[in-house]
């Protein structure tokens, strides 16, 4: 069985794959956006006043934190800041539009990654589910 150090391995190629592939002039942060947005209307609201230039910068530094927090299974001070601003206090992030964002990025990464496998897609909910599960699990406590 691979290590968890194998899959965060292999989840940051397949990262630099996507972000560095463009269809049609649509790049990867777009695409996963666009798929998010359409998940739901309530995923759209949220964003109605976002300024997605920043957003898409805030969304890198998330997914390189969430990876780092797999491996030492500490958070940073980033990633309690954005943990208290998705918490039920501030932004109120509901538990399950983080899987929902997760299965927007692997479709995203589906897409924009041409070495995309099954292993590939474990990879990424290996390397992201510690920190989604430490945004969860902060939801009522910042």
């Amino acid at each position: 069985m691979a290590s968890e150090k194998y899959y965060v391995a292999l989840f940051a190629e397949s990262y630099e794959r996507a972000l560095q592939f463009t269809d049609e002039n649509k790049k990867f942060l777009d695409r996963f956006y666009e798929i998010f947005f359409s998940k739901s209307p309530t995923i759209a609201q949220l964003f109605k006043d976002t300024k997605m230039g920043a957003q898409k910068t805030m969304l890198q530094d998330s997914i390189l934190y969430m990876r780092d927090f797999c491996i030492s299974q500490r958070p940073n001070e980033y990633m309690r800041r954005i943990a208290k601003v998705h918490s039920k206090s501030d932004k109120d992030i509901p538990a399950e539009l983080y899987d929902v964002w997760l299965d927007s990025l692997i479709e995203a990464a589906r897409e924009y990654d041409s070495e995309f496998t099954e292993e590939t897609e474990r990879a990424w909910r290996i390397a992201l589910a510690p920190g989604i599960n430490y945004m969860k699990h902060m939801y009522d406590k910042c």
